[in-house]
């Protein structure tokens, strides 16, 4: 009986805790959300164009619980925005009323909504004390995917802002480069300055086609600068997965075109074959990826960055191959950093921080004896124990190589902050990093 009573006693306190929680999440809850946007500036009419006052955001709409909220934003205050400048930072104080609030953001055509960014983490570590990190995580958790409706805290909304981007969305069976046609068609002469552009595709797969694109009218040059961000629901334009683009095809010089100058971010893209003897004759040529796979990397050489590869064939002997923050298979007098590779047995990497996939030991990386080689990083919490040990690597490495970046180092293949030990902040806090492509700690901007 004595147990009997002790388990009913334990069952009402437990009822009582649970109607207490309940009673303390309350509704009606009031807020002054601090609300934050980055996008496009434009003129609410012709004479008030060079008036920051007279500016609204131009990029959407912005909906804070439920509420179009698009007409209280204003330019941040020492923006000095003029009409059509980008990357302008808007605010608005408004109240909010729940524990937590749907936060959404729409497009207006032309524009795409690009990331929810954290403003800066080391605020959040400031505002909120012990607490910072389990702060952080919910916000990442809320906004993981860019989803462009979230739910969170509205005490949190200071931490973030969403971003826009001049840009447009292709759904699947759509053309990239006819929908790229259409969106110079209507802007092109505006006073807009398009030097980036981004382009969300849907989940499936695509042809980039961009040998028909045209100069200005009056140009005899094509300069594109091209983020392309693939795996979007579109139901929601959630990031579920990647697109695959299964043909790449680029202007030429030649006629009346005297130059090519191309920039090409790739995100989120499978690729079934790439061949950087394609890309390499162009007039002025970049190319960059984050989270982007391929099956066969034909004349590799250079810098390989952000990639997850099958296979590499034919890889160029006359400048040295750096492959860095990838999965990638072993190749002779290849340098490794931060990176997974697929490792033969009595073979040594060149290089630091990585992950070995068989293959003799070294102190300067980590190995294993198995890993999933579609993915970049594990959910093992005792693996990443033990992966977030590595030393920060310094930017000489990178001293004396063409076209190289620190951010190459700074960054994972998410483009998530990593330290390096030329870095300040360090001091002599012994900070580590993480072994391989993917940084599973979190640092202070």
């Amino acid at each position: 009986m004595k147990t009997n009573r002790k388990a009913a006693l334990l069952a009402f306190l437990a009822l009582v805790l649970a109607l207490t929680v309940v009673s303390c999440s309350d509704p009606g809850h009031k807020t002054n959300a601090e609300v934050r946007v980055v996008g496009t500036a434009v003129s609410k009419d012709e004479k008030s164009r060079s008036v920051a006052s007279e500016l609204q955001f131009g990029s959407g709409e912005v909906w804070l619980g439920g509420n179009d909220i698009t007409s209280s934003l204003v330019p941040a205050e020492g923006s000095n925005a003029t009409d059509g400048q980008n990357n302008v930072e808007f605010v608005a104080e408004v109240p909010v009323i729940g524990e937590t609030v749907t936060y959404s953001v729409k497009h207006e055509y032309g524009f795409v909504f690009d990331e929810w960014e954290i403003v800066n983490r080391n605020k959040i570590r400031l505002g909120e004390g012990d607490n910072w990190w389990n702060v952080l995580n919910e916000i990442w958790q809320a906004t993981r995917g860019d989803s462009e409706t979230i739910e969170i805290r509205p005490e949190y909304i200071k931490y973030i802002r969403p971003s826009f981007d001049r840009g447009i969305y292709v759904k699947a069976g759509e053309d990239i480069g006819e929908k790229l046609e259409e969106y110079y068609s209507q802007f092109r002469n505006k006073d807009y300055d398009d030097d980036e552009l981004t382009i969300k595709l849907e989940e499936g797969k695509f042809v980039l086609d961009l040998s028909e694109i045209k100069p200005e009218r009056g140009e005899d040059e094509i300069e594109l600068e091209l983020k392309i961000i693939g795996g979007y629901d579109p139901s929601s334009w959630n990031i579920t997965n990647r697109s695959t683009i299964s043909e790449i095809k680029l202007p030429q010089s030649g006629g009346y075109i005297e130059e090519v100058e191309l920039e090409l971010e790739f995100r989120n893209i499978s690729f079934a074959e790439l061949d950087y003897n394609a890309f390499r004759t162009k007039d002025d040529f970049e190319i960059e990826f984050r989270n982007c796979s391929v099956e066969t990397l034909k004349n590799a050489r250079g810098l390989i960055n952000g990639l997850m590869v099958a296979a590499i064939e034919k890889a160029q002997t006359g400048r040295a191959l750096l492959i860095m923050n990838s999965v990638a298979p072993y190749v002779e007098g290849a340098k490794y950093y931060h990176s997974v590779v697929m490792s033969e047995d009595g073979k040594t990497v060149d290089g630091k921080n990585n992950i070995i996939v068989g293959g003799p030991g070294d102190s300067d990386n980590y190995y294993v004896a198995s890993w999933n080689e579609n993915s970049y990083k594990t959910d093992d919490p005792e693996l990443i124990d033990k992966l977030i040990q590595a030393n920060p690597l310094s930017e000489n490495l990178l001293e004396g190589l063409e076209d190289m970046d620190d951010d190459f180092l700074e960054e994972d293949i998410e483009g998530r902050e990593r330290f390096l030990i030329d870095d300040d902040k360090l001091g002599s806090r012994g900070i580590k990093v993480s072994y391989g492509p993917y940084e599973y700690q979190w640092f202070d901007d």
